[in-house]
């Protein structure tokens, strides 16, 4: 009887131990989910920064069409896609007077080597993938005799377009 008794004894404890372990694996399931659902969400990001920070084109010593000597890096980090950076600018202007249009004024696109008067906002990447990209810029401008010698000075604006 008393070899019984342990028999059904053991067999209430591995019942009983089976039960626990059920339990504690739902348990566990249970606090796995509500700690991811605790979990910050990471905030989507572009980054686009300049190098240098003023660019000098150069200097014209007669009429004609000039490709500057200096180039812009522009610096691209993102997380996530995106639809790639576009390219604006102002005309080119002379404190004292004078202007060169941007019909006169050309950024090449890396893409496809060819230079596009900056009349519009130019594409300068097509869509981005996530990741951390250089992209150098290269300037061309034309001058004409009606062109007043001098500094001219413009500003060129870069924007990330939205992703997909």
């Amino acid at each position: 009887m008393k070899k019984g008794n342990e028999t059904v004894h053991g067999t209430n404890r591995t019942h009983r131990a089976a039960c626990l372990a059920i339990a504690a694996a739902v348990v566990i399931l249970v606090a796995a989910a509500e700690k991811a659902e605790a979990l910050p969400r990471v905030q989507r990001y572009v980054s686009v920064s300049v190098s240098p920070q003023q660019l000098d084109l150069g200097t014209v010593p007669q009429p004609g069409t000039y490709d500057s000597p200096a180039d812009l890096t522009v610096h691209v980090a993102a997380n996530c896609a995106h639809g790639g950076v576009v390219a604006s600018a102002t005309a080119l202007q002379r404190a004292g007077g004078g202007v060169i249009p941007l019909a006169r004024f050309f950024v090449k696109i890396p893409a496809t080597g060819q230079y596009v008067a900056m009349t519009a906002p130019v594409a300068i990447t097509g869509p981005m993938m996530p990741g951390v990209f250089d992209v150098v810029l290269k300037f061309r401008v034309e001058t004409t005799l009606a062109d007043i010698p001098g500094e001219y000075a413009g500003t060129i604006t870069l924007t990330c377009t939205a992703g997909p």
